[in-house]
Parts: structure tokens; C-alpha cells; sequence
């Protein structure tokens, strides 16, 4: 179990996002909690790039409360929005007590949550984050723009490695 930070390139940060999750999910079930991106570009994304939906979970709290004309979907809970950091909480764990196997937690990502939450509010979430799945042997990744980096110097802390 590792809680790790990564810092993706900005102008590759979509591709890294992808790659990552394409990883990911080759092992294990996926728990993507989505800030950037809507659920449904998302799953556009991935089924063009050749990953199966079907390992990954979503909780999107970038397209508000289920968007008007969505289909209802399994693999996926709406948020009302980035500022909801309770509601995300209860999302994930709620996700993680339904789930079981191998699971990974990615959080995408830190810096669109730190444009809707103090930094002192995005650390103890983190923290919250990764102690749970410290606790339930999980893996999470965190993931981060590089561009505004140095906001994330005491998340660095928090977690076991950040890569680049």
C-alpha cells in the first residue's frame, strides 16, 4: 500500500491522466475521484483510448448534481461540486465499504481543489484521505499540475513518494 503524490507535466496532464489510470486499472479497481473533468468525458476518454470503463468507479464532483440529460450509471456518484469536501468524503468512503479486491484511490486532482479550498482545508483532507486507505490497505494517487507546485509543499508530507 502506497500513498503517492504525482506531478504530471501541465501541458501532458491529460495524457499522463490517462496513462495512469490505464495502469492502474490493469491491476485493480479503480476509485476515481474526479474534479477536473466531467464523468462523461471521462468515459468518452477512456473508451478512445482503449481502457474498460468497467475497473473504474467514479465519483465526479466537477459536473454538479447529476447533469440534466445523464443516464442513470453504476459506476458512478454525483457531487454537488469541488467545494463539497464532505460529501466527497462520504462518497469515497461509502465506495470503499461497497467495494473489495484490489483497489486504488486516485484523487484528480489537488490543484482544482485548492482553487475551491483553503490549503489548510485541502492538507487535512488529504490526510483523511490517505489514512483511511493507510487503514483499509489501499493505494491512492494523488495527482497535481506541476505549474503551482509549491502550494503542495506540506502535502508532500503526507504522503510515502512523489513522482514526476
Amino acid at each position: 500500500m502506497t500513498v503517492t503524490l504525482y506531478l504530471l507535466e501541465a501541458k501532458n496532464y491529460f495524457k499522463g491522466l490517462l496513462a495512469l489510470a490505464k495502469r492502474q486499472s490493469a491491476d485493480n479497481l479503480v476509485i476515481w475521484l474526479t474534479l477536473t473533468r466531467p464523468f462523461v468525458q471521462l468515459r468518452d476518454a477512456l473508451d478512445f483510448a482503449g481502457i474498460p470503463p468497467k475497473r473504474i468507479f467514479f465519483i465526479d464532483a466537477s459536473s454538479g448534481p447529476v447533469p440534466r440529460g445523464a443516464q442513470p450509471t453504476e459506476n458512478c456518484i454525483f457531487i454537488e461540486s469541488p467545494q463539497d469536501i464532505v460529501g466527497m468524503t462520504i462518497a469515497i468512503s461509502e465506495t470503499l465499504s461497497l467495494t473489495h479486491g484490489k483497489r486504488v484511490l486516485l484523487v484528480d486532482s489537488l490543484n482544482t481543489l485548492l482553487a475551491f479550498q483553503s490549503s489548510d482545508i485541502v492538507e487535512q483532507f488529504t490526510n483523511v484521505l490517505a489514512n483511511k486507505a493507510r487503514t483499509l490497505g489501499i493505494d491512492v494517487a494523488f495527482l497535481a499540475s506541476d505549474v503551482g507546485s509549491k502550494k503542495l509543499g506540506s502535502i508532500e508530507a503526507l504522503v510515502d513518494e512523489v513522482k514526476e
